[in-house]
């Protein structure tokens, strides 16, 4: 390792960028700094693919992605808004809560390019402590396309994904607040039906008289 290390700091192209490709193959988390400094400060963009593709394989390998996503957290505030593009699209596919925690600012981003990748990979994320995230984007978004996918993202998670009926109820009640369209509405009542509560029948029942819910209402309230 210290003389690949050695080699990504090489003069010669060849070398370095066959360096920093096999350090993608085989470091450890400890070798993180080393891709995300070339990340920060690239020789050219030949280097920059290079890195940003090391950094995928680093990450898809080692079994930390804790470690993984802070190593990235850390070098973002030094990258170009591109660069930081790619690293919120790399936190995404690592998941995890420092990860979470990035790409909500992200989300709240005076920057349209930034709010609408981190929306988009926080919408598609895969475990379900995404939901009250999204729901405070849809919440505070100033942009209608970004609050949408926002909450069409946290409807995705109370509808598809293992929530404890409590919270899924406490979630549905704040989606149905913020939903402005019955689009929303309907998906909320379809995540409602999986919640066996008096609570819940009580806000399925209510949307009844709403000609525009009253069909997925009733099978909201006869699963």
């Amino acid at each position: 390792m210290p003389a690949l290390l050695e080699a990504t700091r090489s003069p010669d192209e060849g070398t370095r960028l066959a360096a920093i490709a096999a350090l993608g193959r085989t470091g450890g988390p400890r070798q993180l700094s080393t891709l995300t400094g070339r990340l920060v400060a690239p020789t050219d963009d030949r280097e920059l693919a290079v890195v940003q593709e090391a950094l995928q394989a680093a990450c898809r390998r080692l079994t930390d992605k804790e470690a993984c996503a802070e190593a990235l957290v850390r070098c973002l505030p030094q990258t170009p808004r591109q660069t930081r593009l790619f690293l919120f699209e790399l936190l995404g596919s690592l998941g995890g809560s420092r990860a979470l925690e990035a790409l909500s600012v992200a989300a709240a981003d005076d920057d349209e390019a930034t709010q609408d990748v981190a929306t988009r990979v926080l919408g598609q994320w895969l475990s379900p402590d995404a939901a009250p995230a999204l729901l405070k984007i849809a919440r505070i978004s100033q942009q209608a396309k970004f609050r949408i996918r926002a909450l069409r993202g946290a409807i995705r998670i109370l509808r598809q994904m293992d929530v404890p009926p409590d919270s899924r109820l406490a979630l549905c009640r704040e989606a149905m607040e913020l939903a402005d369209r019955d689009e929303e509405r309907i998906l909320v009542l379809v995540a409602l039906g999986r919640v066996p509560s008096r609570q819940a029948l009580a806000v399925v029942v209510s949307c009844l008289d709403t000609a525009s819910l009253t069909a997925a209402a009733g099978s909201a309230a006869v699963p």
